[in-house]
C-alpha cells in the first residue's frame, strides 16, 4: 500500500483573536470634531442659526469649522475603525483670532517712540537758578507758562504765539511760582512778596490778589474743586478758595519746619502732597487740610525717608493712592508710595538730583527731570498692578 502525502501544505497565519465588538482607534478620534458635529446647533433645522440656509451662511460655517478645528476635518468621521496618521498641529502653532482670516497674526504692541532731540528750543533770559522755585507749567489748553525774572510768558504750543501777561511792579519783587487751574481758564502766580495774583490768560487782566503769607510763596497747587493751594518759605501751607470774599479757608502749620518747595493735589481732590526743605514729605487728607470741624491739622502721614529736599512730585491718575516723590542732592531718589497706608513700594536711585516731576501719563510713565552736568530727562516706567519700576530712557538736553 502506497501513502500519497500530496504537497506540502502552507503553514496557516493565526488570526486575531476577535471580539464581540468593535472598538475605534482612540489615537483617532477628534473629540473637537465630534462635539461639533453632534451638536444640536448645526444639524436641527429648526435652530435659529438653521432656519434659514443661504449660501454666504454655509460659506461662514465651513470657514469656522476649518480655523477651530483644522483644514480637512470638517467633513471627516466621528469614530475611525482603522489607524491614520493625521497631522498634528505643530508645538509653535498659531490659531487665528478672525474666522474669515485664517492665515490672520495679531498685531504686535507698537514700541513706545521717545524722541531725543527737543522738539522746540525757547530763549529763557533771567530764568532763575533756584532750586526750591516752581517757575513753569503747562496747562490743559497746552499753553506753557514760564516765569523769566520778574515777568510772566506764556507761549502757546499750537500756534506758537508769546504774549507777556504780567509783571510785577515792586522794587525787588520777583516770580517765584506760576501753576495753572485745571481748566486752564486761570493762572495763579507767586511772588517773593509774600502774594498770589489770580490772572485771566484770555484777557491779561489780574483777577484778584491773595494773602495769607510772610515770606516768598515758591510752590502752587490746584485741587480739582477749585480750591488753590500755596507753600510758602515761612513753612506754612495756605489753602485759599477764590470764589470766597474771604479767600484763606485754612492755613497749615508746624508740620514742616523750612521752605514748602513741592505742592500737588491728587487727582480725585482728596489728598495733598507736601514736600520741603527739611526733607519731609507730608500727606494730607482734604478734612485736616481745609480744617474741617473735629478734623485734626495733622498730616495723615509724616515721611522721613528722603535725605533731601522733596521738590518733585506726581499722582499716579490710574490708580488711586499711588505718589511718586523725588529728592535733591544728598538724596537722588525716587520713591512710590502707597499714601493710604504709608508705605513706600519702589525707590530708584538716579544718580542725581531730581528737580521736577510730570504726572504719569496714559502709559504709566513718570517723567522726571535730572539737572545733572548733562542736563538729562528721565523716564521712570512704574507698574500699577505690581509694584516695580524699570528705567525706559534717558535723553540728553541742549546745553
Amino acid at each position: 500500500m502506497s501513502l500519497d502525502f500530496g504537497s506540502p501544505s502552507t503553514p496557516k497565519t493565526p488570526k486575531t483573536p476577535q471580539g464581540d465588538r468593535f472598538i475605534p482607534k482612540r489615537s483617532a478620534f477628534d473629540g473637537d470634531m465630534a462635539r461639533y458635529s453632534l451638536s444640536g446647533e448645526n444639524n436641527d433645522p429648526q435652530s435659529p442659526s438653521s432656519a434659514k440656509r443661504t449660501p454666504a451662511r454655509d460659506l461662514y460655517r465651513t470657514t469656522l469649522a476649518s480655523s477651530m478645528l483644522g483644514k480637512g476635518t470638517v467633513r471627516s468621521k466621528i469614530l475611525d475603525l482603522q489607524q491614520t496618521d493625521s497631522p498634528r498641529p505643530a508645538a509653535d502653532s498659531h490659531m487665528p483670532l478672525s474666522p474669515t482670516c485664517p492665515d490672520d497674526r495679531s498685531p504686535r504692541r507698537a514700541t513706545r517712540y521717545i524722541p531725543m532731540a527737543p522738539d522746540k528750543i525757547l530763549d529763557a533770559p533771567e530764568l532763575m537758578d533756584d532750586y526750591y522755585l516752581n517757575l513753569l507749567d503747562w496747562s490743559s489748553s497746552n499753553v506753557l507758562a514760564v516765569a523769566l525774572g520778574t515777568t510772566v510768558y506764556l507761549w502757546n504750543a499750537a500756534t506758537g504765539a508769546i504774549e507777556q501777561l504780567c509783571e510785577t511792579t515792586r522794587e525787588g519783587d520777583h516770580i517765584t511760582s506760576v501753576s495753572w487751574s485745571p481748566d486752564g481758564s486761570r493762572l495763579a502766580v507767586g511772588t517773593h512778596h509774600a502774594e498770589v495774583q489770580l490772572w485771566d490768560p484770555t484777557a491779561l487782566r489780574q483777577i484778584r490778589s491773595l494773602g495769607g503769607h510772610q515770606m516768598r510763596v515758591g510752590s502752587l497747587a490746584w485741587n480739582s474743586g477749585g480750591l488753590l493751594s500755596s507753600g510758602s518759605r515761612d513753612s506754612t501751607i495756605a489753602n485759599h478758595d477764590s470764589r470766597a470774599a474771604q479767600n484763606l479757608v485754612s492755613q497749615l502749620h508746624g508740620a514742616h519746619t523750612q521752605e514748602i518747595c513741592g505742592l500737588r493735589w491728587s487727582p480725585s481732590g482728596s489728598q495733598l502732597a507736601s514736600g520741603g526743605n527739611d526733607n519731609l514729605l507730608c500727606i494730607w487728607d482734604l478734612a485736616s487740610a481745609l480744617g474741617s470741624q473735629g478734623a485734626s491739622q495733622a498730616p495723615r502721614h509724616r515721611i522721613t525717608h528722603h535725605q533731601a529736599a522733596v521738590k518733585a512730585l506726581a499722582w499716579s491718575p490710574h490708580q488711586a493712592q499711588l505718589l511718586a516723590s523725588g529728592g535733591g542732592t544728598a538724596d537722588r531718589r525716587i520713591c512710590f508710595w502707597n499714601t493710604s497706608s504709608g508705605a513706600m513700594q519702589q525707590e530708584v536711585n538716579t544718580g542725581s538730583q531730581v528737580n521736577a516731576a510730570k504726572d504719569f501719563s496714559s502709559h504709566r510713565v513718570c517723567i522726571f527731570i535730572n539737572p545733572n552736568h548733562q542736563s538729562t530727562l528721565d523716564c521712570i516706567s512704574f507698574s500699577c498692578i505690581t509694584p516695580g519700576s524699570s528705567f525706559i530712557r534717558s535723553a540728553t538736553s541742549h546745553s
